[in-house]
């Protein structure tokens, strides 16, 4: 009976040696890797077993995907280099990125000041927009899958587990993940027909975290918290008692409206707006000129 353990250190998958394990998960490993043809640093994700058995069923749309994940081309985006299988386990092979994710950060110093977490989150946002534009949804932003690099470039991970919403395909099903229950939107909690302005949702939820410290919706269980995206009552940024995040208060609400028509129309309208706020903040802490 196949498991989810992990593949031994030195093994070769394609023309990618795994040097180290570097992070593990629900979704499956993820190790440090060798291109022995490139002869460069890699990530390699390794999925669990249970995904194989979705992608059989899938397999067209799983081909679909692959050739658009291919075409996404972004600073802000981890280059998927190639997307496999081994022995059943499908994998994505993607761009190094040496640094640390946005949740180990978090958690290591707590509440980003506003303008960071704000400088971020435009980031992820411009990554978006360039995603939204080639017909990918990323259905899964969180801290976790934000990297930022030890030179401060942010990077987005895991587009290789979004969904390509094709005009004709737009109505069906992704084949891939749900989301994480802290981060999903409310139309990602009732079912699967989702546009750009999901993203956007979980990127609200994504900033809420990163200049509150906490998540705006909390429960015993997964469920519960599903269900607190669906309430009408919207969570209120907390006033800190340093670098207070006051200014963001409009941004987040406009993010996190429950209503997707009443969000941002698109990930390239949040970065802009996250881009005045940082302006407006550089202005204001400016000196006045003699």
């Amino acid at each position: 009976m196949k498991t989810q353990s992990s593949f031994k250190i030195g093994r070769i998958l394609g023309k990618c040696q795994l040097l180290q394990q570097i992070g593990q998960g629900g979704m499956g490993s993820v190790y440090g890797a060798k291109h022995l043809f490139l002869q460069r640093m890699v990530t390699v994700k390794l999925l669990r077993y249970g995904f194989n058995d979705v992608l059989e069923r899938n397999i067209e749309a799983f081909e679909h995907g692959a050739i658009a994940l291919a075409r996404l081309n972004h600073p802000n985006i981890a280059t998927i280099y190639d997307i496999d299988e081994e022995d059943g386990r499908p994998y994505v092979v993607m761009e190094f990125v040496d640094g640390e994710d946005v949740a180990s950060l978090l958690k290591r110093k707590g509440p980003l000041p506003p303008a960071r977490a704000a400088a971020i989150a435009r980031d992820v946002a411009r990554a978006l927009g360039h995603a939204h534009a080639e017909g990918v949804i990323h259905r899964d932003i969180k801290p976790s899958n934000i990297l930022l690099s030890r030179k401060g470039q942010v990077k987005v991970i895991d587009f290789g587990l979004a969904v390509h919403v094709s005009p004709e395909k737009a109505k069906r099903d992704s084949i891939y993940l749900e989301g994480t229950p802290h981060y999903v939107s409310p139309e990602q909690a009732r079912g699967p027909t989702l546009d750009g302005r999901s993203d956007i949702y979980s990127l609200g939820v994504t900033l809420f975290e990163m200049v509150s410290g906490q998540r705006p919706f909390q429960g015993r269980t997964e469920s519960s918290v599903m269900v607190k995206h669906l309430d009408s009552k919207r969570p209120a940024l907390p006033v800190r008692k340093t670098g207070s995040a006051g200014p963001l208060a409009d941004i987040l609400n406009t993010m996190l409206a429950l209503d997707p028509k009443d969000r941002y129309p698109n990930a390239s309208a949040v970065a802009e707006a996250l881009r005045l706020y940082l302006a407006k903040r550089a202005t204001l802490r400016r000196p006045p000129s003699l």
